[in-house]
């Protein structure tokens, strides 16, 4: 579809600052503007709107309503934009949606940033406390001038008061484990600390079956080690038996990691590296990453650095070497 017939959009929620200042420098009217953005940024109240675009109910990402054809344009163009955005079909009025990992929220945090003062982090403290952001950033227009080191502190403050502090060792949350296709597996855990941004779970498993990719019978008594780095595109899981032996370890590779009140959040890759305790270690479920990029789900940038950071991971386990996740930041 060429730029001169990419349809009109009319923008509301969260994104719609970020969005409203970057898809018309990318062929796109934006019309029906809300007051406030209106305001902003000189866009018309008025107008024929082809496509309605708006927030998830959870805020990860948008909703797109209109026709079939003219969301889909749209959805795609959203994926070409940003780095790890995923387009999915919908059903019913929003025929397509696109759902924004840490990545997408981060060049649309800059793209908030070049018109309107933004908080880093904006679009992700939006989903956790969006009043308290809405006032810090009026804190912020009303200052003369751009103040970087006051934005990176209020940041901090909002980050600590509605996330860090509420991620108390002993208190039961989930990682929200997003498949390409829509899919969310919440993985309950116990908090057992959280130390700048590096958040260790406990997990216990019930007895039969097995354990993926690695094979071994789960047991009575076996538990789970889980560590996740803030912003880190890799989370470790150690799987142990009562005695503290190791059964084995399966690195994940994701879209950063985002911290939540209720856990942590990222996109699953589909592929991981593990290592067993007869030392073999291998990239497993390279297929499943394929089928994710052949369905249109991720890009073949971002499979293509999935599987860097999996070869990565590879060698660095096959030598012996520590894996520190903040290599992987």
């Amino acid at each position: 579809m060429s730029m001169a017939t990419r349809p009109s959009l009319r923008i509301r929620g969260i994104y719609a600052t970020a969005f409203s200042a970057l898809l018309p420098t990318h062929g796109f009217d934006v019309v029906q503007a809300s007051p406030v953005i209106a305001e902003r940024l000189g866009l018309p109240a008025d107008g024929v709107a082809e496509v309605r675009l708006h927030d998830r109910p959870d805020r990860q990402g948008v909703r797109l309503e209109g026709t079939r054809k003219a969301t889909a344009a749209v959805a795609h163009a959203l994926a070409e934009l940003l780095p790890d955005a995923v387009p999915r079909e919908g059903r019913g009025p929003a025929h397509w949606e696109v759902e924004f990992p840490s990545g997408s929220k981060g060049a649309l945090d800059q793209a908030r940033a070049a018109v309107w003062p933004t908080l880093p982090g904006h679009h992700w403290l939006k989903i956790i406390a969006g009043q308290a952001v809405d006032h810090a950033e009026q804190s912020l227009a009303a200052l003369d001038a751009a103040q970087p080191e006051r934005s990176q502190c209020l940041s901090a403050e909002l980050s600590e008061r509605y996330v860090c502090s509420t991620l108390r060792p002993g208190r039961q949350v989930f990682a929200e484990h997003v498949k390409p296709d829509g899919r969310e597996l919440k993985l309950p855990g116990q908090v057992v600390s959280l130390e700048r941004g590096r958040l260790r779970l406990w997990r216990s498993f019930r007895p039969g079956g097995t354990y993926d990719t690695l094979g071994a019978p789960k047991l009575a008594g076996d538990y789970g080690e889980v560590e996740q780095l803030a912003d880190s595109w890799v989370s470790r899981r150690r799987y142990l038996r009562p005695n503290g032996s190791l059964i084995g370890e399966l690195y994940n590779i994701q879209t950063p990691t985002e911290l939540y009140p209720s856990g942590v959040r990222y996109l699953d890759l589909e592929v991981d590296v593990g290592r067993w305790v007869n030392g073999r270690v291998e990239i497993v479920d390279q297929r499943e990453l394929h089928d994710a990029v052949q369905a249109g789900y991720v890009s073949e940038a971002l499979a293509q650095r999935a599987l860097a950071i999996a070869e990565g991971l590879r060698a660095t386990l096959a030598r012996g070497a520590e894996v520190r996740l903040t290599d992987w930041v």
